[in-house]
């Protein structure tokens, strides 16, 4: 699945990296959708870190949850008052 997240950082300003760039979209957008599917793009090229403390996904929708999936946070549940922490290696 390809969006315009990423190549939106690779075709900006010469003077700023790609990397910068990509984490200054990925700190700016408010869709945790689009956020996901950024870091999907990004999993082989950077560790993934995924922290939640408390009530992680007890009201978040399936689309959102099914995405976390497939980023390679498998054991992630929708469990109430329950802390989760991962890391994802792809490369």
């Amino acid at each position: 699945m390809k969006n315009d997240f990423f190549e939106t950082a690779i075709m900006s300003d010469e003077a700023v990296s790609p990397f910068e760039k990509c984490m200054d979209n990925l700190l700016n957008t408010r869709d945790m959708g689009t956020y996901l599917d950024a870091l999907m793009e990004m999993r082989n090229k950077y560790l993934l870190i995924l922290s939640v403390q408390d009530t992680p996904g007890i009201r978040m929708p399936n689309d959102i949850f099914e995405k976390i999936h497939k980023l390679g946070f498998t054991n992630f549940v929708k469990d109430y008052l329950r802390t989760y922490k991962a890391g994802c290696n792809y490369f």
